[in-house]
């Protein structure tokens, strides 16, 4: 159970945002926090994990990720939607199922088409990489 939230801002560096994070968390008292738990959906934000909270679970934030399967879906099968949403619904189960490892891993071993539809494919594999350690 989640009971206590804080929120942090910053637009510039990532290193400085999470430099600001860990000192809040720490003030917090996340020294003490018995289970650490990293809610996110891009590189950076795992790496921070990493340097930061080694140990801390986890967690693939869903619907931004099932937005971008939506966009890799359609890159792969263009306007049948049927067949795009076949290819898309069992990796959207996998993720809130607690499987994104296994969704990220697939999605960086895709081939991208040499086409508009590969840039888009390979700009979600840049976006939702496979979770280091996950």
């Amino acid at each position: 159970m989640i009971d206590d939230k804080i929120v942090i801002g910053w637009q510039g560096e990532p290193v400085e945002f999470a430099r600001r994070l860990h000192w809040e968390a720490q003030r917090a008292g996340l020294g003490r926090a018995q289970a650490k738990l990293v809610v996110g959906r891009s590189p950076w934000i795992w790496n921070v994990a990493q340097d930061r909270w080694a140990g801390a679970d986890e967690l693939l934030d869903f619907y931004p990720a099932s937005e971008h399967l939506w966009d890799v879906g359609r890159a792969l099968h263009g306007d049948q939607e049927a067949t795009t949403a076949q290819w898309v619904e069992p990796r959207r189960h996998q993720l809130r199922h607690g499987r994104a490892k296994q969704v990220l891993t697939e999605l960086a071993g895709l081939k991208a088409p040499h086409s508009e539809a590969g840039k888009v494919v390979l700009r979600e594999q840049n976006y939702l990489p496979p979770i280091p350690g996950g």
